[in-house]
């Protein structure tokens, strides 16, 4: 079953992952949304992906405590941990959620636009 999305003046169909392909639901976002983890919350609602919202402040210490270290060494947000791999960096998340999602949902639309794009997108 697909389903379109309106993005800007360009209408893309969207596959759902099949039975057995990966998923991203065990994505979990670490941040509060008065930080630039808003940028990663915000790419994660317009792919409809399924996460859970960590509520780390950079201003309470919270971003400091062992725990924490352990996702990012840095003791800065926003990080994601998805099924262990662990990231940090906004965009670098953003990028990350883009490709990975492009990768399970969209691969026909992906390739298509990278072909048109001469490589644009990435190899």
């Amino acid at each position: 079953m697909t389903r379109s999305r309106k993005l800007g003046i360009l209408s893309v169909a969207i596959e759902r992952p099949r039975a057995g392909e990966a998923t991203m639901s065990d994505l979990k976002i670490y941040g509060v949304p008065l930080s630039r983890a808003y940028r990663a919350l915000w790419m994660a609602n317009e792919l409809g992906l399924d996460y859970e919202n960590v509520p780390i402040h950079f201003a309470d210490g919270s971003a400091k405590t062992p725990e924490y270290l352990a996702v990012n060494p840095n003791g800065r947000i926003p990080a994601i941990d998805d099924n262990g791999f662990k990231l940090w960096e906004s965009m670098a998340i953003n990028l990350y959620l883009a490709r990975s999602t492009a990768a399970t949902c969209c691969r026909r639309q992906w390739r298509t636009r990278r072909r048109r794009s001469n490589g644009a997108f990435g190899r």
